[in-house]
């Protein structure tokens, strides 16, 4: 994925909300290594840091 297409996506997905992000990373590889960079998880609330991805994604 280029840069700026990873900043674009990026920028979109920070106004969607957990369980959006989680049905966004089905779509493709792509946007499923973007619904789990860093960089979108440090928008986070508090309320779920400390869990891991694998555990939102069960939820």
């Amino acid at each position: 994925m280029a840069i700026i297409h990873f900043q674009a996506c990026l920028a979109i997905f920070q106004f969607l909300c957990i369980r959006d992000w989680l049905s966004c990373a089905e779509v493709c590889s792509s946007w499923r290594d973007l619904i789990q960079s860093s960089a979108l998880w440090s928008q986070v609330s508090n309320l779920v840091i400390g869990l891991t991805f694998y555990v939102v994604f069960h939820i």
